[in-house]
C-alpha cells in the first residue's frame, strides 16, 4: 500500500469520528425561515462553549503524549488533525453556541478564518473530506450538486457567503468577518454573532470554558424550546445496537434520567460557569463549575437540598481508604419514579444475564437473583424518599486485596430484613453490634472470578440498622464493617439532630491498587477476550470502509446509511480493542492517579469540583497514543 493510500485511509478514519462528533453539536431542533428574523433579533446564546485556540488544544494534547512518550504519535495526531483545520485560524478562539429559539434549541459551531482566500481553502478541503458545498466552491464542482441539494438553492436562497452543506453530514454554514458558522440550517447559522469570540476582552487561561446565561431569555420560553429538543440534547438508545431488549430498555430509562438532569440545568439556570484547565508545569488538571439557579424551580429545590439533610455516615473514617465515597443528595417524585424504571430495568437486565450464564449453576442462579432483587427493592426504597444518602470505602491490605464497606439509608428496614431471611443461601451471624442484624452471604464462584476483592470463601456481609442497610466484602469485611458501623453518628443510622450536615457529594480515589486489580480480573477472562478480541482485529483491517462512504458520496445519491455502519465500525474496533485494564495498570504503576470530586452548596450556588493528577492524565496519554497508533498512524 502506499504512503498516500495510507494517508488517505487514516484521514478517512477520523472522518467519520469528526463528522459524527459535528453532526452531534449541530443537531438541535430546526429553526422555521418564517421564524429567523425574530430569533435573530435578540440572538444571544443561552450556553457559549470556548476553547482559547486550536493551538492552545494542541499544547494540551502534546502533554498528554509527552507523559505517554510518544513525540512520533503526537506527530500522527496533529498532522491528521491539520488536514480538517485547513483555512482555520489555528491562534485565535472557537467556540459553540446554543440559542433558544421557537422552535427549540439551535447549535452553531464557529471557528476563526482569517480572510476569503482563506475560506475558499476551508471550502476546498471540505470538499476533499467528502463534505460537499453548495455552491460548489469551483464551477466544475456543479455537476456533483444533486438536484434535491439545487432545489433548496432556489427556495432557501442563501446569502453569497452562504452554503449548504450536503455528502457525509447535511446542514449549512456562513461565513463573515473572520469566521465560519456551521449549524443544522441557513436559520440556524444566521443566529450567530457576526465575527468570532464574543469575549475578547476576556483573557483566561482555560483549555475549555462553558457559560450559559439563562437570564439573556424569559424562562418559559426557554423551558418550551428545551422541551422540543428534549430528544437531541442527547444521543437516544437504538434497539438495533442491544442484543436484547432488556438491555435496550436499560439504557433507554438511564437516558431519560440523564435528560432530566440536563434538561433542569438548561431550563432552570440563572447563571452557569465551567472552566477546564490543564496546568502543564504541575502536570494536572482541575474542572471547576457552579450554578446560580432559578428561584422556586426545580433546580433550585435540588441545589438547596445539597448537604441540608442529615448524614447518616459521616463519622465513618476515611484513613487510609484508596476510595471515599460520601453522597448526600436530594430527591423529588419525578426524579423518583426515574430512579425506580432505571432499578426495574436494571434488575430485569441483570436476572436476563443470570438467566442466560453457562458458568452458573441452578443455586448461583438463584442468588444472583436474589441480590438483583435486594437492590432493585433499595434503590425503589431510595426512590421513595426526599433524599438519597450513601457512602463507600475501600482500603487495600499488604498482598494487595481490597476490603469494601458501604451503606445506604433506607426506610423499611424491617421489609428487608425479612426478604434477607428468606435468601436460601444465607447464613445469620451471630455479632453483638446493638440494633443491628447481620446475614452472611456466600458464593466459592465469587471468590474464583475475583480472588482480589473477596475473602477465601467468597462472602458479603449484609447488615440492617435503625435506618440503613450496610454492605462488606473482603479480607477484613466483618471487622471494617463493625468499625463502620459503630463509627456512625448516634452508633447507628438513625440520622437525627446530631448527624453531621455533608456536601452533596465528596469522592476521592488512588486509582493504583484499583488499576491493578482490573488488570488481574480482565487478565483472568483473558480467554474469552482474546475470541473477541480477533474479531476487533478483523474490523480494525475495516478502515477501508471510509474510502467506500466517500466514493458513495460523490455519486447522485449520498448514502447515510453507509457513513453511519462506517462510524459504528470504527468505534467497535478503535475504543473496544484497546485494552484499558492494561493501560491504567501500566500507567498508574509509579503510585500516582489521584482523582477528587465534589458538588457542594455555597449559599443559594452548586460548586462543582473535579481534580486530576498526573498519573490520570499519563492513562489518558497513553489510550490517545495506543488510539493513534492502531488508527491513525500510517506504519502497519
Amino acid at each position: 500500500m502506499s504512503r498516500s493510500t495510507q494517508h488517505r485511509d487514516r484521514t478517512g478514519r477520523l472522518a467519520n469520528w469528526i463528522v459524527a462528533a459535528c453532526a452531534c453539536l449541530v443537531a438541535a431542533s430546526p429553526v422555521r425561515s418564517e421564524e429567523r428574523k425574530a430569533d435573530a433579533a435578540s440572538a444571544k446564546p443561552l450556553v457559549e462553549i470556548t476553547i482559547p485556540s486550536i493551538d492552545h488544544a494542541y499544547q494540551d494534547f502534546k502533554l498528554l503524549f509527552d507523559l505517554a512518550h510518544d513525540q512520533k504519535g503526537y506527530k500522527t495526531f496533529k498532522e491528521t488533525l491539520d488536514e480538517f483545520l485547513v483555512g482555520v485560524d489555528a491562534g485565535k478562539p472557537c467556540e459553540v453556541r446554543t440559542f433558544v429559539t421557537s422552535d427549540g434549541l439551535s447549535t452553531v459551531v464557529s471557528a476563526p478564518i482569517a480572510d476569503k482566500s482563506a475560506f475558499q481553502k476551508f471550502l476546498i478541503n471540505l470538499w476533499d473530506l467528502d463534505v460537499k458545498t453548495a455552491p460548489p466552491p469551483a464551477p466544475q464542482l456543479q455537476k456533483a450538486v444533486p438536484r434535491s441539494v439545487q432545489e433548496r438553492l432556489r427556495t432557501e436562497k442563501p446569502q453569497p457567503q452562504e452554503r449548504i452543506l450536503f455528502g457525509l453530514t447535511e446542514g449549512a454554514l456562513r461565513y463573515d468577518a473572520g469566521a465560519v458558522h456551521l449549524g443544522n440550517s441557513l436559520a440556524a447559522v444566521r443566529l450567530a454573532p457576526t465575527g468570532t469570540s464574543s469575549h475578547k476582552d476576556k483573557e483566561s487561561s482555560a483549555s475549555l470554558s462553558i457559560r450559559m446565561d439563562g437570564e439573556s431569555s424569559d424562562p418559559a420560553r426557554r423551558r418550551s424550546a428545551v422541551e422540543k429538543s428534549r430528544d437531541d440534547l442527547l444521543s437516544r438508545p437504538k434497539r438495533e445496537k442491544f442484543e436484547s431488549q432488556a438491555k435496550f430498555e436499560l439504557a433507554k430509562s438511564f437516558a431519560d434520567l440523564q435528560l432530566e438532569r440536563l434538561e433542569r440545568l438548561l431550563a432552570d439556570s440563572a447563571q452557569a460557569s465551567v472552566d477546564y484547565t490543564v496546568s502543564r508545569d504541575k502536570k494536572t488538571s482541575k474542572l471547576e463549575g457552579e450554578v446560580v439557579p432559578v428561584a422556586d424551580t426545580p433546580l433550585a429545590h435540588d441545589v438547596a437540598g445539597l448537604g441540608r439533610h442529615s448524614d447518616a455516615f459521616s463519622g465513618v473514617s476515611q484513613q487510609n481508604a484508596v476510595v471515599s465515597a460520601q453522597i448526600n443528595l436530594p430527591l423529588d417524585s419525578k426524579m423518583g419514579e426515574l430512579l425506580k424504571r432505571v432499578a426495574a430495568n436494571a434488575r430485569a437486565a441483570a436476572d436476563e444475564a443470570v438467566d442466560k450464564s453457562t458458568r452458573l449453576d441452578a443455586a448461583q442462579k438463584e442468588s444472583g437473583k436474589d441480590l438483583s432483587e435486594l437492590v432493585f427493592e433499595i434503590a425503589k426504597d431510595v426512590a421513595g424518599t426526599d433524599s438519597f444518602n450513601s457512602f463507600l470505602r475501600t482500603w487495600t491490605d499488604t498482598e494487595g486485596k481490597l476490603t469494601t464497606v458501604g451503606g445506604t439509608r433506607i426506610a423499611h428496614v424491617e421489609t428487608f430484613r425479612e426478604r434477607i431471611r428468606k435468601f436460601k443461601h444465607q447464613e445469620r451471624v451471630q455479632k453483638s453490634i446493638a440494633g443491628v442484624e447481620l446475614h452472611k452471604l456466600t458464593h466459592a464462584h465469587w471468590q474464583a472470578d475475583a480472588p482480589e476483592l473477596f475473602d477465601w470463601e467468597g462472602t458479603v456481609y449484609v447488615a440492617t440498622s435503625d435506618h440503613a442497610i450496610w454492605y462488606a466484602l473482603g479480607p477484613e469485611a466483618l471487622e471494617r464493617l463493625e468499625q463502620a458501623i459503630q463509627a456512625a453518628p448516634q452508633g447507628a443510622a438513625s440520622g437525627g439532630a446530631n448527624a453531621v450536615q455533608a456536601a452533596g457529594v465528596d469522592f476521592h480515589a488512588r486509582l493504583q491498587p484499583l488499576a491493578r486489580i482490573w488488570d488481574a480480573i480482565s487478565s483472568r477472562r483473558a480467554p474469552r477476550s482474546a475470541t473477541r478480541g480477533e474479531g476487533r482485529t478483523e474490523a480494525k483491517a475495516d478502515p477501508k470502509a471510509p474510502k467506500k462512504s466517500g466514493k458513495q458520496a460523490d455519486s447522485k445519491e449520498p448514502a447515510k446509511t453507509s457513513r453511519k455502519k462506517t462510524t459504528d465500525t470504527v468505534s467497535a474496533s478503535s475504543i473496544a480493542g484497546l485494552q484499558l485494564h492494561k493501560i491504567a495498570a501500566q500507567a498508574f504503576k509509579d503510585g500516582d492517579g489521584q482523582f477528587s470530586l465534589s458538588l457542594t452548596r455555597d449559599g443559594d450556588k452548586a460548586r462543582l469540583s473535579i481534580n486530576c493528577d498526573e498519573g490520570i492524565l499519563r492513562f489518558a496519554g497513553m489510550v490517545l497514543s495506543k488510539f493513534t497508533q492502531e488508527n491513525l498512524s500510517d506504519e502497519p
